[in-house]
């Protein structure tokens, strides 16, 4: 009896939770709906702010009911994170340190820019926003990993770093 209470109330966190992330996906699906500028020209804004940078996340933030596009952009071994208004479309907050762990992913392999995946997911879903893109290790290729809210779905895209192909589409 007692290990079925237990179950059930994990199971009931388990939905608690999940319905919280689906609503903060869906807020940062309506983010950047109204936004003023798009996922891709803040990434390309923020590209300029580290010339030869190279941009390997982008995740849409809303904090104090406050949108912005928090960028992150690797330079030799140092990870640059810049905020830009959804709103506006001004950059808000900069700041960099070192990140050992950027050593990790292959950047010589990484020929494809981030707004080229971007671009890419949102033609395998037509009407989707962004709410986050990454650069993750797919086995044993680099790989961006887009995730696309459409109709409150939410969808990850995965996109080839050498070819710009789609390589794998998952259903939330």
């Amino acid at each position: 009896m007692r290990r079925t209470g237990q179950l059930a109330a994990f199971c009931m966190l388990f939905v608690w939770v999940a319905v919280g992330v689906a609503d903060d996906d869906d807020e940062r699906a309506a983010a950047v709906k109204g936004a003023k500028i798009t996922p891709m020209e803040a990434t390309l804004k923020a590209g300029k702010e580290v010339d030869g940078g190279k941009v390997f996340e982008l995740e849409v933030e809303v904090d104090d009911g406050v949108p912005n596009y928090e960028i992150r952009i690797a330079y030799f071994g140092e990870k640059h994170t810049i905020d830009v208004a959804c709103a506006t479309g001004e950059i808000i907050k900069r700041s960099h340190r070192g990140d050992p762990r950027l050593g990790l992913i292959k950047w010589s392999k990484v020929k494809v820019p981030i707004e080229k995946a971007m671009e890419t997911a949102l033609q395998r879903i037509p009407g989707g926003q962004i709410i986050e893109v990454d650069i993750t290790n797919g086995g044993f290729e680099p790989r961006f990993e887009v995730i696309v809210m459409c109709n409150g779905k939410k969808t990850e895209v995965h996109v080839d770093t050498q070819t710009g192909q789609i390589v794998r589409v998952e259903d939330d």
